[in-house]
């Protein structure tokens, strides 16, 4: 399951955060709590093999994946995405491809974001989880 139920809300958008680098989401619970409490708010995590490593590795694909998984809780727009190191880039990516579908997003949260077009990517990631695009 990747998509976890971080706080219940009820009668505003939902709000879905998106992964860090090492897959992370419970790293938002105080961040969720600072939000209006009618926003439901959702973690979006990366899907996993039993050995642990992400299934998806490129950008295009888990935003792909996390929009999927999205849907589920809330079939169409608007939509606010936010993310984390990682998950910034994936949260533009995911608005990215949900405005090609002709959805409206409201937000998009870059936190502490990478340049994926940076020479030199400095990472605390264990290998094999970096991300391309």
């Amino acid at each position: 399951r990747t998509l976890i139920r971080i706080r219940p809300g009820q009668g505003r958008v939902p709000v879905f955060l998106v992964h860090d680098g090492n897959g992370e989401v419970l790293l938002y619970r105080t961040l969720a709590l600072q939000l209006h409490p009618q926003h439901a708010v959702y973690g979006l995590q990366p899907a996993v093999r039993a050995d642990g490593s992400f299934i998806h590795t490129r950008i295009t694909e888990m935003a792909a994946a996390h929009i999927e998984q999205m849907r589920t809780v809330q079939p169409h727009g608007p939509y606010l995405i936010a993310g984390l190191c990682a998950g910034g880039v994936i949260s533009f990516e995911m608005a990215y491809q949900l405005q090609q579908a002709g959805e409206q997003v409201l937000f998009v949260g870059m936190f502490d974001a990478a340049d994926v077009a940076a020479e030199e990517r400095p990472s605390v990631s264990e290998p094999g989880q970096i991300f391309v695009k």
